[in-house]
């Protein structure tokens, strides 16, 4: 399957990498995981996107998702539309082939307790938008 992406073609193959998988991993067949299939890799540049904050990548200050920010204010439904607002916005700008279907978060009394906002973010790609994929992530 070939897809084209910002005007490069990406073939997706199950001998050549696409890119390396965020958390950093000891691999199979080298020193890193890595993707053989456009969307795990852009599973992995959406999680890699939202989890890193603005200012903590050395070479690209702009990077990121301040979505952390969150975390030690009061939890109420004005939160959920902060961390939207800051999702689409990060994903807008560096990720403009993703397109976020929906967010679900769970305030639980236990996680308001421990700082905590669990989501699950529903998503899908410009070239593939019939196929929704799904994410979920922690922030404390």
């Amino acid at each position: 399957m070939a897809t084209v992406l910002r005007k490069t073609l990406l073939i997706d193959s199950s001998d050549k990498s696409i890119g390396v998988i965020f958390p950093l991993q000891r691999g199979n067949s080298g020193y890193f995981n890595v993707s053989y299939k456009t969307i795990d890799q852009v599973h992995s540049n959406l999680k890699n996107l939202l989890m890193t904050k603005i200012g903590e990548r050395e070479m690209e200050p702009e990077f990121g998702c301040n979505i952390h920010k969150a975390v030690f204010e009061p939890i109420n439904s004005n939160i959920e539309e902060f961390i939207e607002e800051k999702i689409n916005e990060a994903v807008q700008k560096w990720l403009p082939y993703v397109l976020i279907d929906n967010i679900e978060f769970d305030i639980s009394p236990t996680n308001k307790d421990r700082n905590r906002i669990d989501m699950d973010i529903t998503y899908s790609v410009d070239w593939n938008n019939e196929e929704l994929k799904k994410l979920s992530l922690i922030i404390e």
